[in-house]
């Protein structure tokens, strides 16, 4: 739902961002739970929280051409994915987003349209690569 409404909006509501916080905080209290290894879990929210940071930055310096609430996405899922995970979401959402670019700056040289002022929604990449992640963990 929350990429719709990135698609229709291109901003995110912050009740749909604290309801999916929500969901996120309650799966990495389960897990401390289920896996009482306090140490692998806080090394690996501490590096995914670093890569987040890295996507916050890079909203920062670009005017927020990836928004804020991308940002707090990516912060949000390093509570459910390790390092590794985190890394591959964060490398291949960004791919994604920038090979569908690509065919979108074609489609419109092809057809004679304007090519300034392409914006893309980021958050429907950072949920189809999530899903490939959490499907290729099963």
């Amino acid at each position: 739902y929350m990429s719709i409404v990135d698609i229709m909006k291109r901003e995110m509501s912050i009740k749909l961002l604290i309801m999916f916080g929500t969901f996120c905080l309650m799966y990495f209290f389960i897990n401390i739970i289920r896996t009482q290894n306090l140490h692998i879990i806080f090394y690996n929210l501490c590096l995914s929280l670093i890569m987040s940071g890295f996507v916050a930055f890079i909203s920062f310096i670009t005017n927020e051409k990836i928004g804020k609430a991308d940002a707090i996405i990516y912060v949000l899922i390093s509570l459910i994915l390790n390092w590794q995970e985190m890394f591959i979401l964060l490398c291949f959402s960004i791919f994604l987003s920038a090979l569908f670019g690509i065919f979108v700056i074609l489609y419109r040289r092809i057809k004679a349209k304007n090519l300034k002022n392409i914006c893309l929604p980021f958050i429907p990449f950072i949920a189809v690569t999530l899903n490939i992640i959490i499907i290729n963990n099963e």
